[in-house]
């Protein structure tokens, strides 16, 4: 699993984007019991926005409060304040255990979805996508304007060319 840690440094746009994309690519291919990693390096990511104007993690909660989510086990909730709150989602799972999320953010014309083996890594994953694809814009009112939303991660060229979506896994 690559370990995605963003430095104190700060991430261009096109840096933060491949982080997100590399952590789409990891909570889908991950494995129940792996979901504490992830979800943290997910927290980083959101408070490490490169645009420090935007507002897309104004909602994350402190980190105490997330750790001792994850601490408890609280995955799923975890995972759930990481959520946007102009975001919508969807998470299903399957009778044997597999787990479907979909995330749609404020501007994006489609959601992204992704599967995983649990619920927190689905919405991880899915969120990852959606923050990749929609891309951050610099601006107006200091907030975030979606760019390309209808791309999916791994297909906009230069910024994530790398990136490509897991054998075995769907992402829609």
């Amino acid at each position: 699993m690559n370990d995605i840690q963003p430095s104190d440094l700060t991430m261009t746009t096109s840096e933060w984007r491949l982080a997100l994309a590399q952590l789409c690519q990891a909570s889908a291919l991950a494995e129940s019991g792996e979901e504490d990693v992830l979800l943290r390096q997910g927290h980083a990511l959101l408070a490490s926005l490169p645009d420090q104007r935007s507002t897309l993690a104004d909602h994350l909660p402190p980190m105490a409060r997330f750790e001792a989510l994850l601490v408890a086990g609280a995955y799923d909730s975890a995972a759930l304040s990481l959520m946007p709150e102009a975001g919508s989602y969807m998470l299903s799972r399957g009778g044997e255990g597999g787990a479907m999320a979909s995330v749609l953010l404020p501007g994006m014309e489609e959601e992204m979805t992704s599967e995983a083996e649990s619920p927190a890594l689905a919405l991880m994953s899915a969120l990852a996508a959606a923050l990749a694809s929609a891309g951050l814009a610099v601006g107006d009112l200091g907030g975030w304007t979606p760019v390309g939303a209808s791309t999916r991660c791994g297909e906009r060229s230069g910024e994530v060319e790398e990136w490509q979506r897991p054998l075995g896994s769907v992402l829609h």
